[in-house]
């Protein structure tokens, strides 16, 4: 597994590209909010949410607040 704490500034995001990778991705926001789009499904996850996808699906994030976004991000390897 891959571990990271991302910081994710308001009105930041993965980029205008949808990512893709072949692994397992889940995670946890630590503070803030973020949404969080998954085959072109969006969520909005909030501090205490987590999540769990398949990294083969077109995916990315964004920060739609005024207060930055920490999440935990794990990626299967």
């Amino acid at each position: 597994l891959e571990m990271m704490i991302l910081y994710i500034p308001p009105d930041g995001s993965s980029g205008d590209q949808p990512l893709r990778s072949p692994s397992e991705k889940g995670g946890l926001v630590l503070e803030g909010e973020i949404v969080l789009s998954v085959g072109g499904v969006e969520a909005k996850l909030s501090e205490g949410d987590s999540f769990i996808f398949d990294g083969t699906s077109p995916h990315g994030f964004r920060n739609p607040s005024r207060a930055p976004a920490k999440v935990l991000w794990i990626i299967s390897n």
